[in-house]
């Protein structure tokens, strides 16, 4: 017998035909009571179900109606060892009905649309704040193996990986036959793709304004509302704002309106904004600019350990997305580093990729130390600006470059931004040479350091060895931040927006100081006084006056 799920998922779920009890059980085969469904035998029995995914998603989300036939397909490659039941985040019962029960890609069941409380109780209990979600539950015990099996099944649809028990890096490593390679060095895990498989899709920008959902792919903003950024789903249902062309075609885009009768119109049509599409930037760009860097700096951290062997050795393994051994080994000739094998299941890649939430077909770096702790999960901007191995997160970033700063970025963590974009003159590279941009660059830094003491300056390794595996732990007082740090000396897309949250004018005159939390849409905002930082003058936190009134601004963000 496996576990009872009626608990979690109800008395009644429905089926394309029929309501039937959760509480019935029955043997391991499929009948047509939905208890047999749920409970089920022992993992590893040829019959049996292995695992039970339950599904957060709905019609009106687009990245749920682009994922809900990969699930399907997914679900036929795997059969009777895995049973979905979805939770409808529909607005209506009827919506629900058209989408889940109308829909020929699915075919599993669903808690009755009416049992709102459950879906509210379940989005809670398990930290959901977007969809489409998928929880993968252990069948026998009930367990949660991963709440990320939207990721899992993107990257796993034919189900090669199923039923996604969790693996430690170090497992993995162990698996793909490297682990002794890299015993006791640092390690960098570098993801990168042939230039022919780069997908322009894969890199995310953002919450839309409409479905609030995280997208990727090509974005359409609007100058004259700076707070407006779509994606193309919801840009085709928006009646306020023209598309660019007519050869835009958004994924499940409806037919558009016919044209407006001028004999029956009695006034004139509204002028309609015209939208802009910005596109993702060039992946093969990326993966040569971080390439090349990546190999400058292993070159010289490997320089330095032989002429000193105190130095941290270090060692870059390296993931190819390539599909086929041709592409693998083209990809892959005459790297320095060391290489995981071609391999048709992918997996030592896909087990990484899903412990570091890497996208397939980009290019990512992420650094981890010798005890497998992450020192930074997306080390692409370090290593592009040159920073010495082991590429620490910076912990001040220009938002004109990435908004991702001490490894979280703005949706995840409240945000302190300086805008300055008045002080500044940017050169085409962003390499800012301006004297008051680096002094609130140098103000942050220090704020951000003595917040959160990083483990590049007060950690201490220590190693053991037991059974002959290498056991290591970093020992100090570092804290994951709730703070993250940035300064804002180009307008973009993402800082209008902030701007108009932060009820800031459009077009700065002198540097504010914004304080607050893009989720929850609470800002504070100040004068940023410049050019009086006085190196000289510091407290014993080496902080000067506009430091401490940083920190004491934060203090009281956090307390309300």
């Amino acid at each position: 017998m496996g576990y009872d799920f009626s608990a979690l998922l109800g008395p009644t779920l429905l089926t394309k035909t029929a309501t039937t009890a959760t509480t019935t059980t029955g043997s391991a085969g499929r009948s047509d009571t939905v208890g047999t469904l749920l409970q089920t035998s022992a993992i590893g029995q040829p019959a049996g179900r292995t695992a039970v995914m339950v599904y957060f998603s709905g019609g009106w989300c687009p990245p749920c109606r682009a994922f809900t036939p990969v699930l399907g397909q997914f679900h036929a490659a795997v059969g009777g060892r895995a049973d979905i039941v979805t939770l409808s985040a529909d607005r209506s019962e009827e919506a629900f009905a058209a989408y889940w029960g109308a829909n020929p890609t699915v075919t599993w069941q669903a808690v009755p649309w009416a049992d709102r409380a459950r879906y509210q109780l379940l989005l809670a209990s398990y930290e959901i704040v977007g969809i489409p979600a998928l929880l993968v539950f252990d069948a026998a015990t009930g367990a949660l193996v991963t709440r990320h099996g939207v990721e899992a099944v993107t990257r796993d649809p034919r189900g090669l990986h199923f039923p996604y028990a969790p693996r430690s890096v170090r497992q993995v490593l162990a698996d793909a036959g490297v682990a002794p390679l890299v015993k006791g060095r640092r390690l960098a895990l570098f993801f990168d793709a042939p230039a022919n498989a780069f997908r322009r899709d894969a890199y995310s920008w953002g919450l839309c304004s409409n479905c609030s959902l995280r997208q990727s792919g090509d974005k359409l903003w609007c100058p004259a509302c700076p707070l407006l950024a779509l994606c193309p789903d919801c840009a085709a249902l928006d009646t306020e704002h023209a598309l660019p062309n007519s050869s835009f075609a958004p994924f499940n885009a409806p037919p558009p309106p016919p044209p407006p009768d001028p004999a029956n119109s009695t006034r004139q049509q509204p002028h309609l904004h015209q939208l802009r599409v910005v596109s993702p930037p060039d992946p093969a760009t990326e993966s040569r600019l971080v390439r090349q860097a990546l190999l400058d700096g292993y070159l010289a951290a490997k320089a330095r350990h032989e002429a000193d062997d105190s130095e941290p050795a270090f060692e870059i393994l390296m993931i190819s997305f390539a599909k086929t051994p041709e592409d693998h080994t083209i990809h892959t000739a005459n790297v320095p580093w060391l290489v995981v094998p071609f391999d048709t299941k992918f997996s030592t890649g896909f087990h990484l990729s899903l412990l570091y939430n890497v996208e397939y077909d980009v290019t990512a770096v992420v650094v981890l130390d010798e005890a497998r702790n992450v020192i930074n999960r997306n080390a692409n901007l370090a290593i592009k600006k040159h920073r010495p191995v082991p590429f620490f997160p910076l912990k001040v970033v220009d938002l004109s470059e990435s908004i991702i700063s001490n490894n979280f970025d703005v949706y995840q963590k409240s945000i302190v931004v300086v805008f300055c974009e008045s002080l500044v003159a940017a050169t085409q590279n962003h390499h800012y040479n301006n004297h008051h941009f680096n002094t609130i660059t140098t103000i942050l830094n220090d704020v951000a350091d003595f917040l959160y003491p990083s483990n590049e300056t007060n950690g201490k390794l220590t190693c053991t060895v037991d059974n002959e595996q290498d056991f290591c732990s970093i020992v100090d007082g570092t804290t994951e931040p709730d703070f993250i740090f940035f300064t804002a000396a180009e307008q973009t897309e993402f800082t209008l927006s902030l701007r108009k949250w932060a009820r800031l004018d459009a077009k700065e005159t002198t540097p504010r100081l914004v304080v607050g939390n893009v989720r929850s849409g609470e800002f504070y905002t100040f004068p940023f006084p410049v050019g009086h930082f006085d190196g000289d003058n510091t407290d014993e936190d080496g902080l000067d006056k506009n430091g401490r009134t940083v920190v004491q601004v934060i203090r009281d963000f956090r307390s309300g």
